[in-house]
């Protein structure tokens, strides 16, 4: 077994406000397989809706308005079973937003749950391969009072696939990749540099191609 932790306190804790974080991890290993389960927590983070027209601490709220407090959490179960030419993995993940005092009709909670899978080969000396699946299911919603919130077209697909092929030992290779990203109608995931998400839609498809050379130096 291994075990991972991590602790972050707040270094300007009040006694209404405490963003602390914390994350932790188990990791059992058995011949070529292995099964890992992590979990991390912001507290007081407020990544349901920071700064938008249901949030809880945005500037326009009302004076007066009570104290909201929040708890983000992210959980993951991974399984990977190898050989020495083959790579098989699974991963299960579920994260939750989840806002506490907040007024009515704005953020309480947002949940889904996201899954991958994958498989690596090396088919011979020289080629070697690899393709992802990964979904993100649209979720379910709250907000304070029980008004109506919906989560329809929340969700979003990736499909990549690459291939190596050695030209030199394992020094000097040339790849390709391929990747598709899908969104659901009210979805915006992008894997884009930041200078390029400003004209990115909600809605949207990424598609990606890449050519390249690898040199690696050995010591």
């Amino acid at each position: 077994f291994h075990f991972v932790g991590q602790y972050s306190p707040d270094a300007n804790k009040t006694a209404l406000v405490n963003n602390e974080f914390w994350s932790y991890g188990v990791r059992y290993i058995s011949g070529g397989f292995s099964v890992a389960l992590a979990q991390e927590v912001h507290m007081d983070a407020f990544g349901g809706d920071p700064n938008g027209a249901l949030s809880n601490i945005a500037s326009t709220l009302p004076k007066g308005s009570p104290q909201a407090q929040s708890r983000d959490e992210a959980n993951r179960l991974t399984v990977v079973y190898h050989t020495s030419d083959t790579a098989f993995w699974g991963e299960v993940g579920k994260l939750q937003f989840h806002d506490f005092g907040g007024l009515d009709g704005h953020f309480q909670r947002y949940e889904r749950v996201s899954y991958t899978v994958g498989a690596e080969r090396q088919f011979n000396p020289r080629i070697r391969g690899i393709v992802t699946y990964t979904h993100a299911e649209n979720g379910s919603c709250e907000l304070v009072g029980g008004a109506t919130c919906t989560t329809t077209g929340f969700d979003g697909s990736q499909y990549n696939a690459g291939l190596t092929y050695y030209l030199y030992r394992r020094q000097v290779s040339v790849y390709g990749l391929y990747s598709l990203l899908t969104n659901g109608s009210a979805a915006a995931y992008n894997n884009l540099p930041s200078s390029s998400t400003s004209t990115f839609g909600i809605g949207e498809h990424v598609q990606q191609v890449a050519l390249g050379i690898l040199v690696t130096f050995a010591r």
